[in-house]
């Protein structure tokens, strides 16, 4: 019998690891979303307009919840996702997947050790806790970002997402180290951060971190949904280099001596911010029909879309004051930069996480298989996000005017709307991944 041969092909390994840490990380978030940072959105306000003497506790809890809400809920989820997307978009298996564990339970010992001790530094042992709790994070944020940087290095010139989610990689070790460098100088007298490093912080955090892994998760997902052509990897590098550039004016200007060079150094970093988050908003095609989802998965486009309309507002803003402060020479105020943050880690990044995550987040995709629609959930989220945001950054408004505390009675609204609407969503996902698997027909030809 003759034998035909032919030539070889060659047999590709699996591209990821079944990821059995994935879902501690979304649960992790969740639980830390649900019991801290939303908590303390609703108590801190209640506690300032009812007058509840915490003293100088309050200023450390304020701190705490914004740690809890940016390293915590958004932080853990998406390095959970980027832990799990990064080997799928890159071809390749993850680096030092079997670190992964190891460097959740470093980050949750650190985001629990810090907003614990925190506001008790006055209390032996706390200052203590409080810097293995930092190193402890640090060390969380390395294990991260070095497997990320590893896994998605040799593919920066051909996957489009790449430049932007290594961006979010650097600032996600950066700003833990600044907070190593930092927390160890606080007294217990007064046991937070000085506003400018808290400022600059929060600016690494936000568009150094948690931006830039957005907008790459997004440029891989969006023009896919809403049929657009996806922007190549060189822009996309350039979009990066502008937004970390960006972060990087706009940390320094808070951290420089108080003055016209300060205000004009961060006011240019806040215009390459926004030029850069427009020029990423018009390569998304979010304002298209979502025709290639599914009837049962377009109840998320609401939710993105809502998300990209936020963005829109947070880009005009930062480019309104940037433009004011580069001209002025005078700082952007502190409730304007309060307000900005509060539309991005509501309207837009928390808006994006309920949306990408009933699309990505296998069990939420693996119950649209069954029969039932889910409309109500999508628009009962909608709504308690869209007000929260509303009502959140009216609050930073009145601040703005002048207003007295009677403006933290529109914050504590916003932390209740935000609170409901977290753990509403925390529900819907523990109840998808508790049902059965859909029985999916067999036809028998």
């Amino acid at each position: 019998m003759a034998t035909i041969t032919g030539p070889a092909v060659p047999m590709r390994p699996p591209v990821a690891r079944d990821d059995r840490s994935f879902p501690w990380y979304v649960g992790a978030a969740l639980g830390i979303a649900v019991l801290g940072g939303f908590v303390l959105a609703l108590l801190l306000p209640l506690a300032a307009v009812l007058q509840w003497d915490w003293g100088v506790r309050w200023r450390a809890l304020a701190q705490a919840h914004g740690h809890l809400q940016i390293g915590g809920w958004l932080g853990l989820f998406i390095a959970g996702m980027a832990l799990r997307l990064a080997p799928r978009f890159a071809g390749r298996p993850l680096a030092l997947a079997r670190l992964t564990p190891l460097a959740l339970a470093l980050l949750i010992a650190g985001l629990l050790g810090r907003a614990v001790a925190q506001p008790l530094l006055d209390v032996p042992g706390m200052r203590a806790l409080l810097l293995a709790g930092a190193v402890a994070e640090l060390a969380g944020c390395g294990i991260v970002t070095l497997a990320l940087l590893r896994t998605l290095a040799p593919a920066v010139r051909t996957l489009t997402p790449a430049p932007l989610l290594m961006l979010g990689a650097t600032g996600l070790v950066a700003q833990a180290l600044l907070a190593a460098v930092w927390l160890p100088a606080i007294h217990a007298d007064y046991p937070a951060l000085p506003s400018d490093r808290n400022g600059a912080l929060l600016t690494v955090q936000f568009f150094g971190f948690v931006l830039p892994f957005v907008l790459g998760v997004s440029f891989r997902a969006l023009p896919t949904f809403f049929k657009h052509t996806a922007p190549s990897p060189r822009r996309a590098a350039l979009i990066a280099a502008a937004l970390g550039l960006g972060a990087g004016l706009t940390a320094a200007g808070s951290l420089l001596t108080p003055g016209s060079g300060a205000a004009r150094t961060g006011g240019a970093g806040m215009l390459l911010i926004a030029v850069a988050v427009v020029t990423a908003i018009a390569h998304t095609g979010v304002w298209k029909h979502a025709e290639r989802l599914r009837p049962s998965a377009r109840g998320a486009a609401l939710l993105i879309r809502t998300g990209y309309v936020w963005l829109s507002v947070a880009a005009l803003w930062l480019l309104w004051d940037g433009a004011g402060a580069l001209v002025s020479g005078d700082p952007v105020p502190a409730a304007h930069a309060d307000g900005i943050r509060h539309v991005l880690a509501l309207g837009v990044f928390t808006m994006l996480v309920f949306g990408m995550g009933q699309l990505m987040l296998p069990w939420l995709a693996m119950r649209r298989q069954r029969p039932g629609g889910y409309r109500g959930e999508t628009w009962t989220l909608w709504a308690l996000l869209s007000s929260a945001t509303v009502l959140r950054v009216t609050g930073s408004l009145l601040e703005a005017r002048g207003a007295g505390t009677d403006r933290y009675w529109w914050v504590a609204a916003a932390g209740t709307l935000g609170l409901a609407a977290i753990a509403f969503f925390a529900f819907t996902l523990l109840h998808a991944r508790r049902a059965p698997k859909p029985e999916i027909p067999v036809i028998v030809r």
